[in-house]
């Protein structure tokens, strides 16, 4: 469920309705609007102790983990352990050199 009614464009999650396979659509108008929701939801992933993997362009990355660390989230240690997989799009989709619908899921 998207609720862009928290002070930072966040998610509310005191309905948990989410379970595997669900997908989240964000509307987001600005891109403090999109991080916050991002973070939001990335946080509350960690917290929860799943598996988050961000897929984007490259130079998103930066401005993503500032905003991560604004919500309090310990980047470096969830990305050491594995909980959080950072990746650019072109690593998980182009790896075999042509998309490949099979191999990324």
């Amino acid at each position: 469920m998207v609720d862009s009614t928290e002070a930072e464009g966040g998610i509310d999650h005191t309905n948990d309705h989410a379970h595997v396979q669900d997908h989240i659509a964000l509307i987001y108008e600005t891109k403090q609007e999109r991080l916050g929701a991002i973070s939001s939801l990335i946080k509350v992933g960690l917290e929860k102790g799943e598996l988050c993997i961000y897929i984007s362009d490259e130079k998103d990355f930066q401005d993503l983990i500032s905003s991560l660390r604004r919500y309090n989230v310990d980047v470096d240690s969830a990305v050491n352990s594995g909980a959080l997989i950072l990746s650019p799009k072109k690593e998980i989709f182009y790896r075999l050199g042509q998309f490949d619908p099979e191999w990324t899921l």
